[in-house]
């Protein structure tokens, strides 16, 4: 004999294949077919003016604002934003399909509630809000077939069903929406570098008409492909974790900020960090990032601080070892500099007969 577990395993199972049944042999505009034949979309409107972001899913809160630089996380932590992953959630959303729908009357008809579509406790909750609009979705169970999600608005008491790809479109993490970029900004705008090194003198490199030079301590021509290789380091350079203050710990923050910073090598009077100072076209006051101590739980990483960041983030040490280069590793070795297709005659003089060459 069937335990009675199992007779209302099934019992629970037929229901719900009999309410995907009958959702799905439903017709007419109200099953997500707009009158004129078309796909209806669980949005009706476009998304275009929201600027405010709300993810809950599998235990993270996610925040977002558009501010003036564009998207920014607010919530757990405070950085940028990828603005091609927050630009592809929105047209996620926006194309969701609105493939049927079960009016809240129907629901009451057949004695069934919001929670047994998985809707009182969802899978995710999104608020997605303009200035104009403000609209919270619950994204709860999948159907029998899994082929179908169940979905919900606030304040509303239908349930919809449209593609379960939306739930795979949310982002795993708050991290999968920042931006990971350590420094922003378009590399080839650097006009000239300031580094501030322990034990080494302060140099800077200001880029001439006629290529990198040495400006401090001495004047020099740079080795153009040093010069190259940091800046590429700067544009590579990808934040691979937030340390301080800890992503989910407001309070963190509120801290001693000075002994944080010291304890990671990035304070102003550290002896163990180093200071890139990025004067860009068109910016006479600059930008300055700082390397600190190496991330002892993720080798071959040091902390870093970025003055347009809030957060210390860790990052590869290829920057870092770059930026220690002394002085002379960063100057021209070439004795004279010219451009060989320019050179029409050669003399050499010191010998009998001087020579003469001549193109």
């Amino acid at each position: 004999m069937p335990s009675l577990r199992t007779t209302l395993g099934l019992l629970a199972a037929c229901l719900g294949c009999a309410m995907l049944l009958w959702v799905l042999e439903r017709s007419g505009p109200r099953a997500g077919q707009a009158a004129s034949g078309a796909q209806e979309s669980l949005f009706r409107a476009p998304l275009r003016e929201t600027d405010y972001l709300v993810i809950e899913r599998r235990g993270y809160r996610a925040e977002l604002r558009r501010g003036a630089e564009g998207w920014m996380l607010t919530h757990p932590m405070a950085a940028f934003a990828s603005q091609t992953e927050v630009q592809r959630l929105l047209d996620n959303l926006e194309r969701a399909p609105l493939r049927a729908r079960i009016e809240a009357h129907e629901l009451r008809l057949r004695e069934l509630t919001l929670a047994d579509f998985g809707l009182l406790e969802p899978q995710a909750r999104l608020v997605v809000a303009g200035p104009r609009a403000r609209a919270e979705l619950m994204l709860g169970d999948l159907t029998g077939t899994s082929n179908e999600l169940f979905a919900g608005f606030m304040h509303s008491g239908d349930v919809l069903l449209t593609d379960p790809a939306l739930l795979a479109a949310l982002p795993a993490s708050p991290f999968a929406l920042s931006d990971t970029s350590f420094v922003r900004g378009d590399s080839r705008r650097i006009g000239a570098v300031g580094l501030r090194r322990p034990g080494q003198p302060y140099l800077k490199l200001s880029r001439e008409p006629g290529g990198w030079m040495i400006t401090q301590p001495l004047a020099a021509r740079a080795d153009e492909a040093a010069v190259a290789a940091l800046l590429d380091a700067l544009a590579k350079a990808r934040i691979a974790r937030f340390v301080w203050p800890v992503p989910g710990s407001p309070d963190d923050a509120g801290g001693n900020r000075r002994g944080q910073l010291l304890r990671f090598g990035l304070a102003e009077e550290s002896e163990q960090g180093v200071q890139i100072q990025l004067w860009m076209t068109g910016d006479p006051v600059g930008r300055r990032i700082r390397l600190g101590t190496s991330v002892a739980a993720l080798p071959g990483h040091v902390h870093a601080l970025a003055d347009d960041g809030a957060a210390v983030v860790a990052v590869t040490n290829t920057l870092y070892a770059l930026a220690l280069r002394p002085a002379d590793a960063l100057r021209d070795r070439r004795v004279l500099v010219f451009a060989p297709e320019t050179i029409d005659t050669i003399t050499v003089q010191g010998v009998e007969p001087p020579l003469a060459l001549r193109r």
